[in-house]
Formats: structure tokens, sequence, C-alpha cells
């Protein structure tokens, strides 16, 4: 499993369909994790700003701005109390 931490701006919001559009020109590196254009360990081509991945990989890979991160598993996000309590 990859051990990234979050890349900022790699990724834009969350989008209908749980698709993730990338903001940035990526590469994995050779032990599996994503890195910019011009990062010393990038080895293979990713994606371009503009294709569409997965909420799963983008999850995987930290890719997700901090106000996209799911609360992790079996831990739903609470909704707003409507009345105010």
């Amino acid at each position: 499993m990859p051990t990234n931490t979050n890349i900022p701006n790699a990724a834009a919001t969350v989008v209908s369909g749980g698709q993730v559009e990338i903001t940035a020109r990526l590469y994995r590196t050779a032990n599996d994790r994503i890195v910019r254009e011009g990062h010393p360990d990038a080895a293979f081509f990713y994606g371009t700003p503009g294709t569409y991945i997965s909420v799963t990989e983008a999850e995987r890979y930290g890719l997700l701005p901090a106000s996209n991160a799911t609360a992790g598993p079996g831990k739903a996000r609470r909704k707003p109390d409507s009345r105010g309590v």
C-alpha cells in the first residue's frame, strides 16, 4: 500500500459519479507513490490535468484536498442537525 502524504492541489473536488479530476501532471515512483512532474523519484507517467480518477484511487494516493477527505472505514460523517441542536 502506498504511503503518500497529501500532494497539495493535485486533485480537485469530488464530482458526481465518484470521480476526481487531476489538476497537476503526476507520476508514479518505483515503490508505488505518486509525485509531481520533476520529482527525482518520478518513474512512470500517471496522469495530466483534466484526467478523472476514482475517489478510491485518489484516497489511496493521498490526492484529495483535506476538505474532501473521508472519515475512514466505519466512521460515517455526521450531517449537521437541521434543528441547530
